[in-house]
Order: structure tokens, then C-alpha cells, then sequence
């Protein structure tokens, strides 16, 4: 028996109370639509850990949907982050380093 189902369902659904925390007090469609995605990918995870105790068709379609499917197709175009002509991966770290700085 593996642990990582485990530890990545917990991890997950802390991430998803933050980003939706950091939703409500700042606002940005971005996080909320992160925090559905981590969602989405938090019951794939929970998914995975009670199908490896039992079967059960419905949490079997459950995992498929949230886990299969709808994980990438939220956290996907949120994740690209297009980068100027003129901006290297550095100058991006960089950037934002500094806009959380003065937040």
C-alpha cells in the first residue's frame, strides 16, 4: 500500500482552502479558477485513496471525471503564464518575487 494518494489528497485540499482564501481577499479569476481545479484534482486523489480500500462504480466515475478529465482542462490554461519578446524565465521569477514583495 502507498501513502502518496493519501498525502497528496491533504496537501491538496490545504491548497485549495488557500488559493480560494487568498480568492476572496484579493480577488483575481485566476485563483478562483485554480481553486476549482485543485478541487477537481483533490476529489481525483480522494478518488484514488477509497478505490484502494474498495470498489465502487459511482467513485469510480468520480476519479475518472475529476481526476482524468477535468483537472487538466481547469489547471491547464491557467498555469501558462505568456512571457514578453523581450522577457527571459528570470526576468518573470523576478517579477513576481517582487509584486508579492510589495503586496
Amino acid at each position: 500500500m502507498t501513502y502518496i494518494p493519501y498525502l497528496s489528497t491533504i496537501i491538496t485540499f490545504a491548497f485549495v482552502v488557500a488559493v480560494y482564501t487568498r480568492y476572496r481577499q484579493r480577488g483575481g479569476t485566476h485563483l478562483l479558477l485554480w481553486a476549482v481545479g485543485l478541487l477537481f484534482y483533490g476529489l481525483g486523489t480522494l478518488s484514488e485513496v477509497i478505490l484502494s480500500l474498495t470498489f465502487n462504480v459511482f467513485v469510480l466515475k468520480i476519479w475518472y471525471l475529476t481526476g482524468a478529465m477535468l483537472t487538466a482542462a481547469w489547471l491547464g490554461p491557467v498555469s501558462y503564464t505568456p512571457l514578453p519578446a523581450h522577457e527571459t524565465v528570470l526576468d518573470l521569477v523576478c517579477r513576481l518575487l517582487l509584486e508579492q514583495k510589495l503586496q
